[in-house]
């Protein structure tokens, strides 16, 4: 048997396609619109509802559990402050004010007005 005998037999299958006789069809079709009448769908409550919607506005899963992961390292970072990330902040800013000739930066100089006197 070759692979063109084999080709034929499959066309001559896809052409004698065996099809339910109608009262079979009918008394499937019947059966499952009775099982169906039995189902009333389940209300959904409306604070499920809303997720849904946020997840989708927020652009997905993958970029809830983005945000999510951010979130925890940048907690993480706040909190625990390793000793790399503390000796670059410390180098960065010693070398700011040096170029600077900085001592101090007031961002906000008229933000002494609101704090008490002393």
């Amino acid at each position: 048997m070759q692979d063109t005998d084999l080709e034929g037999l499959f066309a001559t299958a896809r052409a004698q396609r065996p099809m339910p006789s109608a009262g079979l069809a009918e008394r499937i079709i019947g059966q499952a619109d009775a099982v169906q009448a039995g189902f009333k769908p389940a209300p959904i409550p409306a604070r499920r509802r809303r997720w849904p919607g946020w997840i989708a506005a927020m652009g997905g899963n993958g970029v809830l559990a983005g945000l999510a992961t951010a979130t925890l390292a940048g907690l993480w970072l706040g909190f625990a402050q390793p000793a790399p990330v503390l000796t670059l902040t410390r180098t960065l800013s010693d070398a700011f004010v040096a170029d600077a000739g900085l001592v101090a930066i007031e961002l906000i100089p008229s933000l002494d007005t609101f704090g008490p006197e002393g």
